[in-house]
């Protein structure tokens, strides 16, 4: 009776430990988990719009190797929004995956782009629900 207790609280707390690992998180402001994630995000969206670029972010959700962000670019010189589309949204969003040798690396990305644009982004990409919004 009592391997059989053991048995059972093992199991419990490998499952516990296996849903808390899957849980995503905010990498901090100024770590440097968020500060190489929006550094490889960054050149995409200053092709994009043709100026330097630093994101006033608004969601950052990390799961093991997928990172999704969401907010509004910014002129990096003088902190202006820039609204590449205005009229439909000043919004930006980038799906990022980490490689086999560690490197952040951009899966998709829109900007203004009016309706969430990302939603199919789980299923075509096979990157995880719980990292969007």
């Amino acid at each position: 009776m009592y391997h059989k207790f053991l048995l059972a609280i093992v199991v419990i707390t490998l499952c516990g430990a296996r849903v808390m690992a899957e849980s995503p998180h905010v990498p901090p402001v100024n770590s440097p988990e968020r500060k190489t994630i929006l550094d490889a995000l960054r050149p995409a969206f200053e092709r994009e719009l043709k100026q330097p670029v630093k994101f006033e972010v608004s969601f950052f959700r990390v799961l093991d190797n997928w990172a999704f962000v969401l907010g509004k670019p910014e002129n990096a010189h003088s902190g202006k929004a820039i609204n590449a589309f205005p009229e439909v949204d000043p919004d930006f969003c980038g799906l990022l995956h980490k490689n086999g040798r560690g490197e952040w690396t951009v899966v998709d990305h829109a900007a203004g782009f009016g309706d969430p644009t990302y939603v199919s982004w789980p299923k075509t990409h096979g990157a995880p629900l719980s990292i969007f919004p």
